[in-house]
């Protein structure tokens, strides 16, 4: 799995339902950074999918594609989403079991949308950030 200039990335996961009846199944794909920001948690949700209604032998392929847009966070200092620079890793499998997993570098921070300041607070409006341990 690489990631494009425009940071995309994708993968295609083949199920095979190997049971002795009809099922289905569920997929999710979560990512998050190896390097966790303080303000952001270790993996989340980005994607799912489910089968349609598999018979004994049969498969369904699916394709996840993951993009700076699914990574951003907002930046209120510059009101911005903006995708951070950093290694990422994905996994993608059901609830039970991890079928796939791979990482992938953004090389720099993607700026995905700029945002207007339409309502601007006639008050300060204090944010909760967290601060390194030892920093004040």
């Amino acid at each position: 799995m690489g990631c494009d200039q425009i940071g995309r990335a994708g993968t295609k996961i083949l199920h095979h339902n190997i049971a002795a009846k009809d099922s289905n199944e569920g997929f999710t794909c979560h990512a998050g950074q190896l390097i966790q920001k303080p303000d952001k948690p270790a993996a989340e949700l980005k994607a799912f999918a489910k089968t349609g209604e598999l018979k004994p032998g049969e498969s369904q392929t699916f394709t996840f594609t993951i993009t700076a847009r699914d990574l951003a966070s907002y930046q209120t200092k510059t009101s911005s989403w903006i995708a951070d620079a950093g290694t990422y890793t994905v996994k993608f499998g059901t609830s039970q079991t991890v079928k796939q997993s791979a990482t992938f570098k953004l090389g720099k921070d993607i700026i995905v949308e700029k945002t207007n300041k339409v309502l601007v607070p006639k008050a300060t409006i204090n944010e909760l950030v967290s601060k390194p341990p030892g920093k004040k």
